[in-house]
C-alpha cells in the first residue's frame, strides 16, 4: 500500500502538478483532538526524497501543530518542517472521543466545503486521544495511517463496525429519521507495546457522539442494516452470514424488521433443523435487546424514522420533531429467517463436541 501511494504521487509529480518533490510532505493521516477553536492536530506525514524519478522514496515521520482549525493546524506545522504539507492522499482521521462528543460538524464542513481534504477520507472515533491512537505502533503496516484505513475497511467486510467516509457520514446524520454511526478505536497492550483495534461502534445524536456499541452489538446493527459478513455464534455452532436480505417496514403505529439470511455451517447435516432454529432464535434475541437499547437512548440507528419518511410523508411530518422520543416508545417486531443453510466442513460427532461443548 505504501508503495502504491509512493507511484501515486510520483505520477502527479512528473506529469505536470507543478510542485517540487523536494517541497512536498503528503499526508496519510490525521488526529484531531480538542474542539473547533483551538484544535490539536497530529499528522503522519511521507516524507518525499529524490534520486531522480526511478529512485523516489519515502519517510514517514509524525507532526503535531495547534490552530484554530484543522487546515489551520497543518498549515501551521510549516514551521517545523519548512515544507508546505500536501493533504489530497489523507487516508484516515481519526477523532477523539471527547472531540465527537462535542460535535462533528465543524469537523465535516472544513472537510467538505474545500478541495485539500479527499470526501473518501475514512473517519473513526478513538477511545483515547487522536494523538496516541495515530502514533501507536503499526502492526503490519510502514504506514500506521494506510494500516488503520485497512482496518476499518477490512473490519467493515465481516461487520465488526462500518465503513464511513466524510461525506457518507454528513449525508447520514443530515438524513432524517437516523442516526449517524463510525467505527470506534481503542489501544490495547501487546508484547509491552500499544497497538490500534477495532473495539466496536460510536452511535451520534445528530453531530454529537452518544455512546458505544461492543463487538457483538455492532455486528448485530450492521446486519440490522442489511450488511452481510462476520460469524453468528449460537451454543451448538458457529455460522458464517453469507448472504442477507433485510426488509423494513415503519408507520405511524408501528416498525418491523426483517432479515432473511443465507448461512455456512461446518457441521453435519443430522441436526440441520435444530440448527436452523437455534440461529434464528439467537439472531432475533439479539435483534431485540439491540433495539430496546437504541430505544433507551433514544437513538434511531436502525432508520426506521427514515422508512416513514420515505413511504409515509405525511406521517413524518407529524413526527418528525419529536421522533427521538417518540421511537423509544415505538412497538418494533423483528422477524429472522434462515433461507439457506450452506454446509462446509463435515466433522465427526468428536470433533463437533470438542470445539462447541457437548
Amino acid at each position: 500500500m505504501k508503495k502504491m501511494i509512493l507511484c501515486s504521487l510520483m505520477t502527479l509529480l512528473f506529469c505536470g502538478c507543478g510542485r517540487d518533490a523536494a517541497q512536498l510532505t503528503v499526508v496519510t493521516g490525521i488526529g484531531v483532538d480538542g474542539q473547533a477553536g483551538e484544535y490539536q492536530v497530529g499528522a503522519e506525514v511521507i516524507r518525499l526524497t529524490e534520486g531522480g524519478q526511478d529512485s523516489q522514496g519515502g519517510q514517514s515521520v509524525y507532526l503535531r501543530g495547534t490552530g484554530i482549525t484543522i487546515t489551520d493546524s497543518i498549515n501551521n506545522m510549516v514551521s517545523m518542517t519548512g515544507r508546505s504539507l500536501y493533504c489530497n492522499h489523507t487516508q484516515v482521521i481519526i477523532v477523539s472521543r471527547e472531540t465527537a462528543e462535542n460535535g462533528m460538524d465543524p469537523i465535516l464542513e472544513e472537510l467538505l466545503r474545500g478541495t485539500q481534504y479527499p470526501i473518501s477520507v475514512r473517519l473513526a472515533v478513538s477511545g483515547e486521544t487522536a494523538a496516541q491512537t495515530l502514533r501507536a505502533k503499526p502492526v503490519v503496516s510502514d504506514l500506521h495511517s494506510v494500516e488503520l484505513e485497512d482496518m476499518i475497511r477490512e473490519g467493515a467486510k465481516q461487520c465488526l463496525t462500518p465503513d464511513m467516509d466524510a461525506s457518507s457520514f454528513y449525508q447520514q446524520i443530515a438524513a432524517p429519521g437516523i442516526e449517524g454511526v463510525l467505527p470506534f478505536m481503542v489501544l490495547e497492550e501487546r508484547d509491552g507495546e500499544a497497538v490500534c483495534s477495532l473495539d466496536g461502534t460510536a452511535l451520534f445524536k445528530g453531530d454529537r457522539m452518544l455512546a458505544v456499541l461492543d463487538e457483538r452489538d455492532s455486528r448485530c446493527l450492521m446486519w440490522m442494516q442489511g450488511k452481510a459478513g462476520g460469524s453468528l455464534v449460537t451454543e451448538h455452532a458457529v455460522f458464517e452470514v453469507m448472504d442477507l436480505e433485510q426488509s423494513l417496514s415503519a408507520d405511524k403505529d408501528g416498525g418491523k424488521l426483517s432479515l432473511k439470511l443465507v448461512l455456512k455451517a461446518s457441521d453435519s447435516e443430522e441436526n440441520r433443523e435444530a440448527l436452523i432454529a437455534e440461529a434464528e432464535n439467537t439472531l432475533e434475541r439479539r435483534c431485540r435487546s439491540l433495539i430496546k437499547q437504541l430505544q433507551k437512548l433514544e437513538c434511531d440507528a436502525v432508520g426506521f424514522g427514515n422508512r416513514i419518511y420515505q413511504k409515509h410523508p405525511d406521517q413524518w411530518a407529524a413526527l418528525e420533531k419529536d421522533w427521538p422520543r417518540r421511537f423509544a416508545d415505538y412497538p418494533i417486531s423483528v422477524e429472522v429467517k434462515v433461507d439457506n443453510l450452506i454446509w462446509g466442513r463435515i466433522w465427526s460427532d468428536g470433533a463437533q463436541e470438542g470445539r462447541y461443548g457437548s
